[in-house]
C-alpha cells in the first residue's frame, strides 16, 4: 500500500489518506466502498461527508473510487453531504455504482438529489464521474473485468503509484482499488 495511506477493510478495500499536521482535509482514493448493510437511521449511504464541529466549506478529495449505496428500503444513496454548506473540494472520476437502483447517486447538503452523472459533474470541483456497473470479476474478486467502463477511466492526478496488489498504475489508471 502506498506510504501515508491507511487501509481498513470490512470486505471491500478502501484507503483514506490521513491529513498531514496543519491540514484538515482527508482523501479517499482509489477504492471500492460498499456498506452492504441496512441503514440505522432511515437511509444507507456508500459514503458521507460532514463537518459537525468545523467551518462549513468545501473540503476533502474523492477520486477514482467505486461507491455503492447501502441496503435500506427507504433511501439508498451512493454519496451524501450530511450537512448544508459541506461539500467535497474535489469529486473526480468516481463510479457512482447504480447496482440495486439507489434512490440518489448524490445527495447535497441542501437535500438536492442528483440522479445522473451529468448532474453530479455540474457541481463545483466535480468532473469525470460516471454511473455504471463496475463489472467486478466476481462477488469476491473485486478486480475489474476486461469490458468494465471503469478500466482506464480514472485520473492519474494524486493517484497512488500502485494498486492494492502492488501492481503499478499506468498513466490512465482504472477507477477502483485494482489496476487491470
Amino acid at each position: 500500500m502506498p506510504r501515508g495511506w491507511r487501509h481498513r477493510s470490512d470486505r471491500l478495500p478502501a484507503a483514506v489518506r490521513v491529513p498531514q499536521p496543519g491540514r484538515r482535509e482527508a482523501q479517499l482514493q482509489p477504492g471500492e466502498v460498499n456498506p452492504g448493510r441496512r441503514g440505522a437511521v432511515s437511509q444507507a449511504a456508500g459514503i458521507g461527508l460532514g463537518n459537525v464541529a468545523g467551518p462549513k466549506s468545501a473540503r476533502g478529495i474523492f477520486r477514482d473510487n467505486i461507491l455503492r449505496a447501502g441496503a435500506c428500503s427507504i433511501a439508498r444513496i451512493d454519496f451524501i453531504e450530511t450537512e448544508a454548506g459541506t461539500s467535497p473540494r474535489l469529486f473526480e472520476h468516481n463510479d457512482l455504482d447504480p447496482t440495486g437502483a439507489p434512490t440518489s447517486l448524490y445527495l447535497t447538503g441542501a437535500a438536492k438529489s442528483l440522479a445522473t452523472p451529468m448532474a453530479v459533474n455540474a457541481l463545483p470541483g466535480a468532473s469525470g464521474n460516471l454511473s455504471v456497473d463496475p463489472m467486478f470479476v466476481s462477488l469476491v474478486d473485486l478486480h475489474l473485468a476486461a469490458a468494465s467502463a471503469c478500466v482506464n477511466a480514472g485520473t492519474p492526478v494524486g493517484a497512488p503509484k500502485t494498486d492494492f496488489d502492488g501492481k503499478a498504475r499506468d498513466d490512465r489508471p482504472d477507477i477502483g482499488a485494482y489496476e487491470r
